[in-house]
């Protein structure tokens, strides 16, 4: 891997670092004319992802410390968390319920990331020492773990794996699967109408508790995975959707 001016992954990181807030600078003033402006949050995002030499960037590991200042996250990050890619440092950013954006709101929303940003599934197995041998085995885990219905998830797994295929590495195209799920009889409906969490698993996360607080549906899950920026989506893609719209 390498980013622009012939930089790899073999590179002092702190170089890597200042490479990266390089980019991210030059594609800021670009847009605001000036790091004392605020930019639409979504514009930038949208920019930073058609960059050519930031999307080279997304695959290194972000610095703990910001370069050209003192921007330490807020707390040590936690025990066995995996090193925090500059892409998840920047998905932290797109989460976060803002409109716009300062470069000064910029740089203090990456730099606390690594400790603040959600762990991703695959960061939560390697944290907790899981390994599964299987599709299913890795779903009953995940019931267990987050309170949702085992039966919806294996209706789901039964029509995901009519759309794998091995050329796109067991992943199965996005618009397949969205289209397997709305002819099969029933499971649409059923999602519309069914809880995504158990209502005790609902009561013990504070929901429910509140008739104005109501549980998600599955039929959720199916609309974020249906507009999924990726084209090809695999099993933990499905997993992610169900864990983050709980």
């Amino acid at each position: 891997r390498s980013l622009g001016g012939g930089l790899s992954d073999q590179d002092d990181p702190s170089k890597i670092g200042e490479e990266g807030w390089s980019c991210l600078r030059r594609i800021f003033g670009r847009i605001s004319g000036g790091v004392q402006a605020e930019v639409a949050l979504d514009f930038l995002l949208g920019e930073i992802k058609d960059d050519e030499e930031a999307r080279r960037l997304f695959d290194f590991p972000f610095p703990s410390v910001q370069v050209g200042g003192d921007h330490r996250a807020n707390g040590p990050a936690p025990e066995r968390r995996l090193p925090t890619t500059w892409l998840q440092a920047i998905e932290y950013m797109q989460q976060q319920p803002i409109q716009s954006i300062s470069w000064q709101l910029l740089e203090t929303l990456l730099g606390e990331a690594p400790a603040k940003r959600r762990l991703n599934l695959e960061e939560l197995y390697w944290a907790s020492g899981q390994r599964f041998e299987s599709d299913e085995a890795e779903n009953s885990w995940f019931c267990h773990q987050f309170g949702v219905s085992s039966t919806m998830l294996d209706r789901l797994h039964k029509r995901f794996r009519l759309c794998q295929t091995r050329n796109l590495g067991w992943g199965a195209p996005r618009t397949a699967f969205a289209r397997s799920v709305k002819t099969c009889a029933g499971l649409l409906g059923d999602m519309q109408r069914t809880p995504l969490q158990s209502e005790s698993a609902g009561k013990a996360a504070g929901k429910g508790q509140d008739s104005r607080i109501r549980l998600r549906n599955w039929s959720a899950v199916f609309i974020d995975l249906e507009c999924h920026e990726a084209n090809v989506l695999y099993w933990r893609d499905v997993l992610e959707g169900v864990r983050w719209n709980r």
